[in-house]
């Protein structure tokens, strides 16, 4: 699960990617035990099935930095493949905001393998500012 996930990051998949006209879209939660994204499981699947429906997009996999390393658990990480990525982050992030979880989630799309740049955040301030890893 967390390989296939990251796999989207990678130079090789990036380039494949774009050849094939396709851009990845992250949404990141906050799963500190609090949360309310524990009251929406599989949210990932639906969120990717209304991408489906509107023809943007795609769900593909999900990353837990906390089952390979427990210092990081607090969040997961969902990937998706975008046809259209204007129509892909703006269904996102209704779709957040209508199950209220815009306050618990940051959308970001990859730029360049390994550059994810964050297109909305709960923090006004991440908003822009590109995440290399």
């Amino acid at each position: 699960m967390n390989t296939a996930a990251l796999q989207n990051l990678d130079a090789m998949w990036h380039g494949v990617f774009s050849k094939l006209g396709l851009n990845v879209v992250v949404v990141q939660f906050d799963t500190q035990r609090a949360s309310p994204i524990h009251s929406h499981p599989k949210i990932e699947e639906s969120l990717g099935l209304e991408l489906q429906q509107i023809g943007a997009g795609y769900y593909d996999s999900s990353f837990y930095p906390g089952v390979t390393d427990p210092k990081r658990s607090g969040s997961s990480w969902h990937f998706f493949h975008a046809h259209d990525l204007g129509a892909a982050m703006q269904r996102l992030k209704s779709q957040l905001a209508a199950r209220g979880l815009l306050h618990v989630a940051n959308i970001l799309h990859a730029e360049e393998s390994n550059q994810l740049r964050f297109w909305y955040s709960y923090d006004p301030e991440t908003i822009g500012r590109l995440l290399e890893g």
